[in-house]
């Protein structure tokens, strides 16, 4: 066994019980802490390096935890958070640049974004995923 081999099993029995997760968060957390860097390789300021180890800190103190329930529901908190954005986002863009074509309705029941074709009057729209029926006007 030579000492890469030894030092992989090694690490591998420290990281057992400990969370150890690359989930959404975890990107997240990477995400940010390279964007820091990059910036402050150019902007070179005092105050992105701290924010840097900050943000990396808390990266390594989840990877490295033994409290596995809360850092799943840190992780999912975010999920749930990061999803809201990035709908927005698609919502807003779709509304500004693209399918001048279509309009989008919420169905009022399970909120799912439905998708009807413009220029049709009042019509009734039913939701495909739980068969919630409901007049607009397109």
């Amino acid at each position: 066994m030579n000492f890469f081999q030894r030092l992989r099993d090694r690490f591998a029995q420290f990281m057992i019980g400990r969370y150890g997760g690359t989930d959404m968060l975890g990107f997240g957390l990477l995400g940010i802490a390279g964007i820091l860097i990059v910036v402050n390789a150019f902007a070179r300021s005092t105050v992105l390096t701290p924010l840097e180890a900050v943000v990396l800190g808390f990266y390594l103190y989840r990877f490295f935890s033994k409290d596995i329930p809360a850092r799943q529901k840190e992780n999912s908190v975010y999920s749930q958070a990061a999803l809201k954005v990035v709908r927005w986002c698609r919502n807003t863009f779709r509304h500004l640049f693209g399918d001048s074509n279509y309009k989008y309705y919420t169905c009022p029941q399970c909120h799912k974004e439905l998708r009807v074709p413009r220029k049709k009057g009042n019509i009734e729209i039913t939701c495909p995923q739980c068969g919630r029926s409901f007049r607009a006007r397109t």
